[in-house]
């Protein structure tokens, strides 16, 4: 593995719901209704990612099939999504099974507009403070999917579980150059949910979300997004 091992204390779940039977207001009353009592963490926030993929398409291909070993690498920022772009992120998500985990490194300004295309951003990785290993990772990688949404934050009153809403899902193909970002999907069907917890939680986890009307779903809004250009 080119990323310094984590031990099982660093990784959590993420169990997810795909919800379009309730609206944005009746899925935050029913969360705040459920007996764990979870209420605002923080403001909520615009979730901006360029995802990066293999040239054969491995991480899609991976999450598709459902590899038990999966990684998805992508550039996140918070607030507007063009322009310039002062403190973005690149994040390393690593899933085993049904945990996982994220290494993050943070990146210097990048100014995204029509002009930013692959070399953009690889020049970006080079400059940054990241490892070497993971610089020379990005050279194997192609842009495949910008998305955006906007995300709550809730918390239960013990502080045990996490609880996330995306909603104003939004994705715009990408090519290596002149990217004009107009094959654009607006997904205002859906609503995702996350229930967020260390890996010693999960037998709790479970009596937590047999209370909910949710379905847990496998849905990833990378290969949605994906999906949506096909």
């Amino acid at each position: 593995m080119f990323l310094a091992t984590k031990t099982i204390e660093h990784y959590r779940y993420e169990r997810k719901f795909l919800v379009s039977k309730f609206n944005n207001s009746e899925i935050e009353n029913i969360v705040k209704m459920h007996p764990s009592f979870f209420s605002k963490a923080y403001e909520s926030r615009f979730v901006n990612n360029i995802y990066m993929e293999f040239n054969d398409n491995k991480n899609y291909l991976d999450s598709v099939e459902g590899a038990c070993d999966r990684l998805k690498v992508r550039i996140r920022w918070y607030g507007d999504l063009f322009g310039i772009i002062k403190r973005p992120m690149l994040e390393i998500k690593v899933k085993k099974g049904h945990i996982g985990t994220k290494y993050r490194h943070t990146l210097p300004p990048l100014l995204l507009d029509k002009n930013c295309d692959l070399e953009t951003l690889r020049y970006l990785i080079r400059t940054s403070n990241a490892p070497q290993n993971v610089k020379e990772l990005f050279t194997f990688l192609k842009m495949a999917l910008l998305n955006r949404y906007k995300r709550k934050y809730l918390q239960s009153h013990d502080s045990k579980f996490d609880i996330t809403i995306d909603t104003q899902l939004t994705y715009f193909k990408l090519a290596q150059f002149d990217n004009g970002f107009l094959a654009k999907v607006v997904d205002n069907k859906h609503t995702i949910v996350e229930l967020k917890y260390s890996v010693e939680l999960d037998d709790e986890a479970n009596r937590v979300v047999t209370l909910f009307p949710f379905r847990v779903t496998k849905s990833s809004k990378y290969t949605s997004g994906l999906e949506c250009f096909f």
